[in-house]
């Protein structure tokens, strides 16, 4: 059986999964914004189309960097693809298994990095407020148990499509160890 052929065949598959779903931005339950893993890439993610044009922003997208795990994971599935394409058998299957475990964990914390930007964008601007009282309607200790409230109340998920690309990279991974463990049938010398 071929199973670097298998694994490189989950690996596409885990390609294909950045098109799908990766992550949602809600806030007590509604929903503000979707991303694929692909939107994660570029920092393209787009708001849903019932928010109105001024809490979308000018250009009708959500400003957002360009998430390095979501590349990196991107990056490492090409190149594990890439490099068992020039090496055969365990070599091959070495390639893909490291690969596929390095892709897994940056998929996993391409969504978990997604929540750290928005906890630093949070702090950032009750930072950028300063430490003194705004003379505005709440004092500064009630500001910052607002922004508290509305940290706690903002919730960043992971879809099917992060979830489906560690699937098929775990699928990947499984193959190229079983490829590793196989062992070619001796081929018995001639009798002479």
């Amino acid at each position: 059986m071929n199973f670097n052929a298998l694994a490189r065949g989950a690996k596409l598959v885990a390609l294909f999964c950045f098109f799908l779903p990766w992550a949602t931005v809600s806030c007590s339950g509604n929903e503000l914004a979707n991303a694929t893993g692909f939107q994660l890439m570029t920092g393209d993610i787009q708001p849903n189309p019932a928010l109105s044009d001024t809490a979308q922003g000018q250009t009708g997208q959500l400003d957002a960097d360009p998430n390095p795990y979501a590349i990196a994971a991107f990056a490492l599935i090409a190149l594990g693809l890439l490099a068992s394409a020039f090496l055969r058998g365990k070599a091959a299957a070495g390639a893909l298994l490291a690969a596929s475990l390095m892709a897994m964990g940056a998929s996993y914390y391409s969504v978990e990095n997604l929540r750290a930007g928005m906890t630093r964008e949070i702090a950032r601007a009750d930072e950028a407020r300063g430490g003194e009282d705004s003379g505005g309607f709440l004092s500064r200790a009630q500001e910052r148990r607002l922004s508290d409230a509305v940290a706690g109340a903002i919730r960043i998920e992971a879809r099917e499509g992060v979830w489906a690309t560690i699937l098929a990279l775990a699928a990947a991974a499984l193959f190229a160890v079983l490829r590793l463990s196989w062992r070619e049938p001796e081929v018995a010398p001639p009798a002479g």
